[in-house]
């Protein structure tokens, strides 16, 4: 059963703020982004088509991605996908290796985040397992949940 959250209150990310906010990213970045969407989007065990437009819009909007076609960020995610169909937990530990890439980078860990809780919410809201994979998305990070309006269980 899902525990939809529609009023939760992740910051709304446009384009341009993306933009703004990664005129400096890099590849480490790019990948641990796709690695984090990918995990949101497996949470529940399939990934909604909701969930991988929003993850392409975004993704793309990154400015090191404009370099890379846009066949090569379906790949990366749709392999991700793959490794999940094929072995969650593993995975699962490969995905938050290139995620915990970004530990100790402040800002671009919190920009994964936010950009995680809108992957989690391209489908109406969270459910319970995407919230636990955002928990431990900041786990990994050594974010503090509640800066993200995620209440630890």
């Amino acid at each position: 059963m899902s525990n939809r959250n529609p009023n939760h209150n992740a910051r709304h990310l446009t384009q341009a703020g993306l933009r703004r906010e990664l005129e400096q990213a890099d590849s480490t970045l790019v990948e641990a982004v796709i690695a984090g969407c990918a995990l949101v989007a497996n949470a529940d065990g399939w990934v909604a088509r909701e969930e991988r437009r929003r993850m392409q819009g975004v993704v793309r909007a990154i400015d090191p991605v404009a370099a890379l076609c846009a066949d090569e960020v379906d790949a990366f995610f749709e392999g991700l996908n793959r490794r999940f169909s094929m072995d969650p937990d593993d995975a699962e530990r490969h995905a938050l290796a290139l995620v915990e890439k970004l530990r100790g980078r402040k800002p671009e860990s919190g920009l994964l985040i936010t950009i995680c809780q809108a992957i989690a919410s391209a489908d109406g809201g969270y459910d319970a397992e995407e919230r636990q994979v955002l928990l431990k998305l900041c786990a990994a990070l050594a974010l503090n949940p509640i800066a993200f309006d995620l209440t630890p269980t």
